[in-house]
């Protein structure tokens, strides 16, 4: 029973469609149909093409500013020998998560640096980057965390801000901060 009607939900379309089809035919000559349709693959075309361009430019900026981190921190370069999947990751998600301080090879450098040091507090790092830099307005996280203010209400997101405080100052008691 459920193949016939889809039988015939199928034959529907197909009517529909050569409607359609024998509609245009009869006002739009074939070059036109043809020049209307030569246009829209060109202009797709385009669009992919600025789509894939925009994406090899993004890949040679990232290059080009890991490379510099590594420079300006040559020991960045043997922890990323010994471990590149875990270096690779923990500079992927700094990236994203800063890009303004990514940007900066120094920058960059110091807090990939603690994050090779002590891995299990990768994520926080990144976290205390956000706090560090003075313009929150290229984070994404910081978007999503106003964002999450502005859904629950301020009550609630300031709670779990104050909660999210109480546990990084206990992990700041148990892995002091060397210099600070």
């Amino acid at each position: 029973m459920g193949s016939d009607r889809l039988t015939r939900k199928r034959a529907s379309l197909r009517s529909a469609a050569t409607g359609f089809g024998r509609g245009i035919g009869s006002s739009v000559s074939p070059q036109g149909l043809g020049a209307a349709l030569g246009g829209a693959a060109a202009l797709y075309g385009a669009t992919q093409i600025g789509d894939v361009a925009q994406k090899i430019y993004g890949a040679i900026v990232k290059k080009r500013e890991f490379s510099q981190m590594l420079e300006a921190d040559k020991s960045l370069a043997a922890a990323h020998e010994e471990n590149p999947e875990q270096f690779n990751r923990h500079y992927n998600a700094f990236r994203r998560a800063n890009p303004g301080f990514a940007k900066n090879p120094t920058i960059a450098a110091a807090y990939v640096k603690q994050m090779t040091e002590l891995p299990e507090r990768a994520g926080l790092i990144i976290v205390n980057s956000l706090k560090d830099n003075p313009d929150r307005r290229q984070s994404r996280f910081a978007d999503a965390l106003r964002a999450q203010q502005r859904s629950f209400g301020g009550d609630k997101a300031d709670s779990r801000l104050r909660h999210h405080d109480r546990v990084q100052e206990y992990q700041d008691s148990l892995f002091p901060v060397q210099g600070a």
